[in-house]
């Protein structure tokens, strides 16, 4: 192979195998445990709402009438009272803010990871899906398995922002998944034609 082949007649599908094979050690591992951190934030985030509300709801029936004022303050209260809550938005903030920023991320002589549809299907887009449908399960769990029968407000806004996200994050890896499968067959056209 040429010089000239080697840096410029690469075909796309190519270059981007050797961009997801060139990206360093300490960046896959960045990516794994920023996953790992989302996951966390999935799985304990969920339960910790449902807590919180169970909690509200006793306290409300215990204290008989409650006058506007505490009603207001009490979800603070019970949200600033439970560190699971805290430490799970903490760890899933840093999670999906450390992903996008890698993402972002132009490895030397290289286009930037955002570009390369293999290594957002492979790291990114598919593993927040996951994440998301192990939240969605263990907040069901919380509901319905471990006694807690009714949905509050509170529990119905983290299964609508799972969903959201859940949603969200699966078309982006069918839509990365599907242009890895153009630029591969893109390439296959390609051989062909270059062997001629």
């Amino acid at each position: 192979m040429s010089s000239s082949q080697s840096n410029g007649a690469l075909s796309p599908y190519v270059r981007m195998l050797v961009g997801f094979g060139n990206v360093p050690e300490w960046h896959n591992l960045l990516s794994a445990l920023f996953i790992w951190m989302i996951t966390t934030g999935f799985i304990t985030i969920p339960p910790a709402l449902a807590r919180i509300a169970e909690d509200n709801n006793q306290s409300t029936q215990s204290d008989g009438q409650t006058s506007a004022d505490n009603n207001q303050t009490s979800g603070l209260q019970f949200v600033l009272s439970q560190p699971l809550y805290a430490i799970g938005i903490t760890i899933f903030t840093i999670g999906l803010m450390g992903m996008i920023i890698l993402s972002r991320y132009r490895h030397p002589n290289q286009k930037p990871l955002n570009e390369n549809y293999f290594w957002l299907y492979q790291k990114y887009y598919q593993r927040v899906a996951e994440a998301g449908i192990y939240g969605l399960v263990s907040l069901l769990v919380s509901i319905f398995v471990l006694g807690k029968k009714t949905m509050d407000a509170a529990t119905i806004a983290a299964i609508c922002v799972i969903c959201v996200i859940t949603t969200l994050y699966t078309g982006l890896a069918g839509w990365s998944y599907i242009k890895t499968r153009q630029v591969r067959k893109a390439h296959e056209t390609e051989k062909p034609q270059a062997e001629v």
